[in-house]
């Protein structure tokens, strides 16, 4: 038996259908060309100016250190040193809404344009009385109780913290307090201890009053400029660290600080 061949297509059909397969892809293409295009073209990037100035305590007129200057959507923030002053670049231009914080003041919002003419802006903070006082109790209550133990501390505030080098507060003790860490025999590597009078002690190690599980390497978790305080008791057998965030939750409400013991 022959197998029957389908028959061709008259040359006519054929050739319209080449003619609407051509038409249909240059009509593809005449679409898809504009928008390749606007894919393609880049997004004008937007202008950026660096916000500078200076942040100032509104009664006294002095330098407020410590001061925290950033920028509602802006990732970064900007640390204010000893003279008050902060430059805080790539801000985008426009409208924006500084933030300004420090312990003891009252938060500041400042509505500015940002452009390449802006001026030096002049930040003021209001004191914040109450906690402010309630600070200077706690204060009074630190020092008391340091004084009450029969061995050295030795006492690093905000101005010593604001101008470490130190990456974090484990560092900050090796640079500024000379403490000598070295893993702790027997513990394994988990454990640091540190060199006191010729042996080797593990600390005890304590933020905001509690107690550090990892220890020194807990300290490490903490930049310097986020503690308000850091107490070295006996060359190192005791450590404690304080944050903002104790300070001004105990300056709010003055409480009773726990006897230090040191064994």
């Amino acid at each position: 038996m022959v197998e029957r061949q389908p028959p061709c297509p008259p040359e006519s059909l054929h050739r319209n259908r080449t003619v609407a397969v051509r038409m249909t892809a240059g009509a593809l293409a005449f679409l898809l060309v504009p928008a390749a295009a606007s894919a393609q073209a880049p997004s004008p990037a937007r202008e950026t100016a660096t916000l500078a100035g200076v942040v100032l305590d509104a009664t006294t007129g002095l330098p407020v250190p410590g001061a925290v200057v950033s920028v509602f959507g802006h990732s970064q923030a900007f640390l204010v040193g000893a003279q008050g002053t902060f430059a805080l670049p790539g801000v985008p231009t426009g409208l924006q809404v500084v933030l300004v914080e420090s312990l003891g003041y009252q938060d500041l919002y400042r509505t500015v344009t940002i452009g390449p003419q802006l001026e030096r802006l002049e930040l003021r903070l209001q004191p914040d009385p109450v906690l402010l006082e309630g600070i200077t109790v706690m204060s009074d209550r630190f020092r008391a109780r340091r004084n009450s133990v029969p061995v050295s501390v030795q006492v690093y505030g905000t101005d010593r913290l604001l101008r470490t080098a130190a990456w974090d507060a484990r560092d900050f003790l090796q640079r500024e307090a000379f403490l000598t860490m070295v893993p702790c025999s027997g513990r394994g590597m988990s454990d640091e201890c540190v060199y006191v009078r010729g042996g080797v002690a593990r600390p005890q190690v304590f933020i905001d009053e509690m107690p550090a599980i990892a220890g020194l390497y807990e300290l490490g978790t903490y930049p310097a400029h986020q503690l308000y305080l850091i107490e070295v008791y006996g060359r190192g057998r005791q450590i404690r660290a304080y944050t903002h965030q104790f300070v001004e939750r105990v300056g709010r409400r003055p409480q009773q600080l726990l006897p230090v013991f040191i064994w």
